[in-house]
């Protein structure tokens, strides 16, 4: 079963499932009663968004990252392991959001949906492909109400970017160029030694439940608040981090799912952690009304060649997207697709943004939050644009960016056996968990 697209892959499934639906659809006064698992970090944006809602319960395994969420709501029970928060609490709630590292999004998540309660997922969605699918065959499952956190999603500015794009005035879209200045430096160097040295855990960090599914390792510095992001056992080092914002608005528009081929240059590859920058190119056949396409992303500071005809200054910025057609050129600055524009000088842009851009056709949305988009649909509103239907495969194109920039080998993926060409990278699939942590294998097998 191909699990890749983004329609409805288990149409019907509802019905039959005897799925799990949070009864508690509104609570009083027709607020939502939210969990929230990471506090710190991104975990904040979430308590400021739930301000007008009801939250229960806080799990997070770093009291001093989320101390802030903490002195905000006082009164609010906080827990260090989010099984027991939701063990003790998942019949008062309605939806839980999380906003922890990548390496435990699956987990957190899929113990919220199997209890009945809607989610929020920080981007990328998970840490690898298998626990992709496998969120996403839950979501059909047990009936809830998902999205992942990839913001520029809600933005006017990619929906301006994909009807662009379907009325024809980039011609076919052959070339895209994606660039960021991650990873930062500081979030890790291949240099070792691996293992890095033991040191003493702060007596604020739970360390092993911050592990979550990954296998032991002693506890570093070196790994936070942030730098886990370069070690791969936790993250997919920038591809992880940003891909799902910066490829968002090119993935919905180009329909850049199904086969691919993907390669990366650096002048690191190392099966710890990230090296300090490179190329990884994306090549997709035809797809539908979509010819070949090649998607180039580059990190660590490096950029494509400025294009002819850019009049947005002198040099590109430090992070953006130009997305090339046989007839015109779109550019946008930034991680998110918030201000597009069509090269050309600025005097000829503001006339043909008067004259020649088609009206438009995807409805606006007030908030710009996930969050609340996911609130809304809860208490009857729209869909989400960014459901797990969508998510699971704009995060499983980030989990193959990120296998290239950690083996530096050829991936001839093939989406429908879900599996590699060169048997060696199957690996990568799915990453080993530690015992205790093996959710969804019932799951999977059920496919």
């Amino acid at each position: 079963m191909n699990l890749t697209r983004r329609t409805g892959l288990f149409a019907g499934a509802a019905a039959t499932a005897g799925m799990l639906v949070p009864g508690r659809v509104l609570g009083a006064n027709g607020k939502l009663n939210v969990g929230i698992v990471g506090a710190g970090g991104m975990g904040r944006m979430c308590v400021g968004v739930s301000g007008g809602q009801n939250i229960v319960a806080f799990a997070d395994v770093d009291a001093v990252r989320a101390a802030p969420s903490y002195q905000k709501h006082p009164n609010v029970p906080v827990f260090t392991d989010f099984r027991k928060m939701l063990d003790k609490h998942h019949k008062e709630l309605d939806v839980v959001l999380i906003s922890t590292p990548d390496h435990t999004h699956f987990a957190s998540t899929l113990a919220a949906m199997e209890r009945g309660l809607h989610v929020f997922t920080q981007k990328p969605l998970t840490h690898d492909i298998w626990q992709a699918r496998t969120l996403q065959k839950a979501a059909h499952q047990y009936g809830v109400k998902n999205v992942m956190g990839n913001q520029g999603r809600c933005f006017d500015g990619i929906r301006q970017i994909k009807e662009w794009i379907d009325a024809g005035l980039l011609g076919d879209v052959t070339e895209v160029h994606a660039w960021t200045v991650r990873p930062y430096p500081g979030w890790g160097s291949p240099d070792g030694p691996f293992p890095r040295p033991k040191q003493p855990i702060p007596e604020t960090l739970d360390w092993d439940n911050w592990q979550g599914p990954v296998p032991h390792r002693d506890y570093n510095e070196c790994y936070l608040p942030n730098n886990w992001r370069a070690w791969w056992d936790f993250g997919n080092s920038a591809m992880g981090d940003i891909g799902c914002h910066l490829l968002d608005s090119v993935y919905w528009a180009c329909d850049l799912t199904g086969p691919v081929s993907v390669n990366s240059e650096a002048d690191v590859f190392n099966e710890q952690v990230t090296g300090r920058d490179g190329i990884v190119r994306f090549k997709y056949p035809a797809r539908g009304k979509h010819v070949p396409l090649t998607v180039h992303w580059y990190e660590g500071g490096l950029k494509p060649d400025v294009p002819e005809g850019f009049d947005y200054g002198t040099e590109l910025p430090n992070e953006g997207i130009l997305i090339k057609g046989t007839k015109r050129t779109i550019y946008h600055p930034g991680i998110r697709a918030d201000n597009p524009v069509i090269l050309m000088s600025r005097k000829d842009w503001y006339t043909f943004r008067k004259t020649e851009l088609p009206e438009p056709t995807i409805p606006r949305l007030k908030s710009k939050s996930p969050v609340a988009e996911l609130f809304n649909a809860i208490k009857g509103g729209p869909k989400v644009g960014s459901d797990f239907d969508y998510a699971a495969p704009l995060t499983e194109l980030c989990c193959l960016g990120g296998i290239a920039r950690r083996t530096g080998k050829q991936l001839d993926w093939d989406p429908e056996k879900m599996e590699f060409k060169d048997a060696s990278l199957n690996k990568y699939i799915k990453a080993p968990v530690r015992k205790g942590w093996d959710a969804g294998e019932d799951l999977w097998r059920q496919r």
